[in-house]
């Protein structure tokens, strides 16, 4: 399980933009692509880390990639991957 610390933790650690990364706010509205400029590379690196933590595998949850971009949509996808191991 995560708690939304660790995921802003890990959000944070995976923008591309290292600047912004210090000072941002990151709240559950929050957008990854729009908001914290990230792209593919960064996602994968975050699902990575996610998938190793949690020891889940994203694509089981069939909606997952529906819950890609809204932070706490992200969140709540994660939370019934680890939920559902």
């Amino acid at each position: 399980m995560i708690t939304w610390e660790q995921l802003e933790e890990m959000v944070r650690e995976h923008m591309p933009d290292r600047e912004m990364a210090k000072s941002v706010s990151i709240h559950p509205d929050t957008l990854l692509f729009r908001d914290l400029k990230y792209d593919s590379v960064a996602l994968i690196e975050l699902l990575a880390e996610i998938e190793e933590r949690c020891g889940v595998d994203y694509t089981s949850l069939p909606d997952f990639a529906d819950k890609m971009d809204r932070c706490g949509d992200f969140y709540q996808g994660i939370q019934e991957l680890c939920n559902g191991k």
